[in-house]
Order: structure tokens, then sequence, then C-alpha cells
């Protein structure tokens, strides 16, 4: 999967309508399960399977933001 960077000083990041304001920093990871497909008496794998996707991220501000907490 690519890396994409975007900067924390120009993107918006909105919370129920409302721009959060002196974002500092946005993280993210995506997570996603994978499991081979093996065949039965082959010692290589058929195919690949993918499950779940799960993001997982972190926004830094400089200081409080009442809508996060």
């Amino acid at each position: 999967m690519a890396t994409s960077i975007w900067s924390a000083t120009e993107s918006k990041v909105m919370i129920d309508s409302t721009e959060i304001e002196g974002l500092q920093s946005i993280e993210y990871k995506v997570n996603r399960s994978r499991s081979d497909i093996v065949a039965v008496g082959q010692p290589l794998r058929q195919g690949v399977e993918y499950g779940v996707k799960v993001i997982n991220g972190k926004l830094r501000v400089k200081s409080s933001c009442p809508s996060l907490d």
C-alpha cells in the first residue's frame, strides 16, 4: 500500500460540523486481516482472502479541544 502524506495545517477536520482548531498532526494506520487459501495436497497457496479492515487514528492539537475530550 502506498504511503499518503497530508499537511495537518492545510487539512480541515470537522466534528459535529465544527472545525477543529490548532490541528498539528493526523496519524493513522490501516490494518487488514489476511489468510492464505491452500489446496489439499499442494504446497503452494491458491489465493489470499482479506478480512476486516480496521483503521486506527490519532489527532494532535495545540491546546485543549472540548469536542475531542
